[in-house]
């Protein structure tokens, strides 16, 4: 860990993740199969909230995005079964 800054507040590396998040560690295809999704459906999500289309090899998403893409299935699958009732 980071040692804090002289005043005792965060050093800047910390800081900087406190604002922009972890870094990427996932590709597209690793998000869709950790969050449970197929890649068409989490191509689609990413489209509509207006992403831009990556390569299938770009590491560009973090764990939150995987938690992101578990919640809209979530909100996907409860709108399709309550439809059916």
């Amino acid at each position: 860990m980071n040692a804090p800054a002289p005043s005792g507040g965060p050093a800047a590396e910390e800081f900087e993740r406190l604002l922009a998040g972890m870094p990427p560690r996932h590709t597209r295809e690793q998000v869709a199969a950790e969050a449970g999704v197929s890649q068409e459906l989490a191509r689609r999500i990413w489209r509509a909230l207006g992403f831009a289309q990556l390569a299938d090899d770009a590491v560009a998403f973090t764990d939150a995005d995987v938690d992101a893409l578990r919640r809209v299935r979530a909100m996907l699958d409860g709108a399709s079964s309550t439809r059916r009732a």
